[in-house]
């Protein structure tokens, strides 16, 4: 699960299983058949609970198009200018003795400014990404002065589980755990 679209699809379809659930449980309580409601009960209470983790779930917009890390390596407090450009617009911090943090967080300020979706990435990084098509292609180079250093890297592949990873509580490891046993819980029940 990734995106909005595949989150509501699998709210719906747990959401009728568990409606399907609660129609057996009930109609066995109206024939008065309480000794064997034991299993149903147990799985109303943990369908609820991996359906409420579900929803509590932050998913992202769709899949990012683009994405890359900027990682940024400062050895030493020297004067510098660094620029990053992309798709052939520069971005510059001009000559600068500034500490790491307020680097990232000016390159972060300057990027989302210029529209894109900036975060970051550990205690040295910065993650560009984007929705849009057209940074599908986008090239980011770096240019710094002195021996600090600036390391770019195509972060296109692995960005869906950095971004979810830092929006949620669960892994992704986690939370498809959780939607394979609701799936072994409620997948008996469905109707659809």
């Amino acid at each position: 699960m990734v995106t909005n679209l595949e989150q509501v699809a699998l709210l719906t379809k747990f959401n009728c299983c568990y409606a399907e659930l609660s129609g057996k449980v009930a109609s066995k309580l109206g024939k008065h058949k309480l000794c064997n409601l034991k299993a149903e009960l147990r799985e109303m209470k943990l369908a609820r609970a991996y359906i409420y983790r579900i929803h509590k779930y932050h998913t992202l917009i769709s899949k990012p198009s683009f994405g890359t890390l900027i990682t940024f390596i400062r050895p030493d407090v020297r004067r510098i200018t660094i620029t990053i450009v992309i798709n052939g617009v520069s971005y510059t911090l001009t000559n600068t003795v500034l500490e790491l943090s307020s680097i990232i967080s000016y390159f972060i300020t300057l990027l989302q400014d210029a529209g894109f979706l900036a975060i970051p990435y550990g205690v040295n990084g910065i993650i560009i990404y984007s929705y849009s098509v057209a940074y599908n292609n986008a090239v980011v180079t770096g240019i710094i002065t002195s021996p600090n250093t600036i390391t770019i890297s195509d972060y296109k592949s692995s960005i869906t589980d950095i971004l979810l990873d830092t929006d949620n509580c669960l892994s992704r490891e986690q939370i498809c755990g959780i939607i394979n046993q609701a799936c072994c819980i409620l997948d008996k029940y469905c109707t659809i």
